[in-house]
């Protein structure tokens, strides 16, 4: 496998992250604010999956749904400060919860999980693209 697409993704900013074709949220305020944060965890946790042979172990899908339940917030005020500063409050965590939300923190949770998930699933999808265009060509 090539590492053109490994290194381009190691590369790309929170603001790259946030846009529609990757995670699909809002473009956080600052490069160092608490939504920042959470997008660029995400992509270097993709990373290490990878470089930690994801691609070549088993099902790759299988780490998209850890690395997403892991990147909201433990702590209720920075895990509100990604929900606001990624404008999660656009996402539906009727998709995830249907009707059963307890209460506000859980959705805002399900909201950045959903953010999480869907940027987890772009990068590997681009990455398994890539390793399936440098079988093709062996």
């Amino acid at each position: 496998m090539t590492n053109t697409t490994l290194d381009a993704i190691k590369t790309y900013s929170a603001y790259q992250l946030s846009g529609q074709d990757l995670a699909g949220c809002g473009t956080p305020d600052e490069l160092d604010s608490p939504g920042a944060g959470f997008l660029t965890r995400v992509r270097d946790n993709v990373v290490e999956a990878v470089e930690n042979g994801l691609l070549t172990d088993g099902d790759p899908y299988d780490v998209v749904h850890e690395i997403a339940d892991g990147a909201p917030a433990v702590y209720t005020y920075e895990m509100w400060t990604q929900f606001l500063d990624l404008s999660a409050y656009l996402e539906d965590p009727s998709e995830l919860l249907g009707d059963g939300i307890k209460d506000m923190d859980q959705a805002a949770g399900v909201c950045l999980y959903i953010i999480a998930e869907r940027l987890a699933r772009v990068l590997i999808d681009a990455l398994i693209e890539d390793q399936d265009e440098d079988s093709d060509e062996d």
